[in-house]
């Protein structure tokens, strides 16, 4: 069994998401990191899974600002899929968009 194939139920994943940090993402040519910043990545941390983190990647520009506090957030077209480097399994995660949630409860 492929265990990359294994759909990864992000949605449940990024409910009740804290962003804590954001980062720019650079253009790669040829394995070499250029000058360039296509997007950023967004570091949330997810309360119902313990606390672990997660990066989910934006392409653009920044879309927030982070306080000394972590925010509440949700992520619009979230997708994510597993991949292995040298035996570890991690979880990489693309959206088009992020916004604060008010009062930290999501609406419907």
């Amino acid at each position: 069994m492929n265990i990359t194939k294994i759909p990864v139920d992000i949605q449940k994943m990024l409910r009740n998401a804290l962003l804590i940090s954001i980062s720019p993402t650079y253009e790669y040519q040829n394995g070499n990191r250029m000058e360039r910043i296509v997007g950023y990545k967004y570091t949330v941390i997810l309360p119902e899974l313990a606390y672990e983190k997660i990066n989910v990647k934006i392409l653009g520009n920044k879309l927030m600002e982070i306080s000394d506090e972590a925010i509440a957030v949700k992520f619009e077209n979230v997708e994510a899929k597993l991949f292995c480097i040298d035996g570890k399994y991690d979880i990489t995660a693309t959206a088009t968009s992020i916004q604060p949630i008010k009062n930290g409860a999501e609406g419907k």
